[in-house]
């Protein structure tokens, strides 16, 4: 095997394990969402956007998306 072919193997784990982080958290941040109630009739979706970024900003530091 060549040197191209480990970095590009390297590369493709490391994507890899990127992907799984985010789909971790993302799932927990929709189990947040449910448990706090926040899908509901009375609420726009503009104000369900600024709850749920407010959740994230809570649970992660995501300061922008």
């Amino acid at each position: 095997m060549s040197a191209a072919t480990l970095s590009v193997d390297a590369l493709e784990e490391q994507r890899v394990t990127e992907l799984r982080a985010a789909q971790s958290q993302a799932e927990r941040l929709f189990r947040g969402i449910e448990a706090r109630g926040l899908i509901r009739s009375s609420v726009s979706e503009s104000g369900l956007d600024a709850d749920i970024y407010e959740l994230a900003k809570e649970m992660y530091g995501v300061t922008t998306y």
